[in-house]
């Protein structure tokens, strides 16, 4: 089972809780009653940041940032050996 990041927010729209996603043998989310609350659906958070929810539109409207991967010294290591080797057989 697969559950999304259920985000707890106010009526400005400021994040006050998250649950992340999860994975595996889980229990579903038991939401709350009274409170701003929406479930971001599994595996939209894998490259974003929630900054805050727009509470202009209805429904309310997540917003995000893009996070970008910076690659380890060892990725580009990794990455520069494997375009040595290809170069020399010939493929690029």
């Amino acid at each position: 089972m697969q559950r999304g990041n259920l985000v707890i927010y106010d009526l400005n729209g400021k994040v006050w809780s998250q649950t992340g996603e999860a994975e595996g043998d889980i229990i579903p989310h038991d939401y709350p009653v009274g409170i701003p609350y929406m479930e971001i659906p599994y595996g939209i958070m894998n490259t974003k940041r929630l900054i805050e929810i727009d509470v202009s539109q209805v429904p309310n409207v997540p917003i995000f940032i893009e996070i970008v991967a910076e690659k380890s010294e060892e990725q580009l290591k990794i990455e520069e050996l494997e375009n040595q080797l290809l170069f020399s057989e010939g493929v690029i």
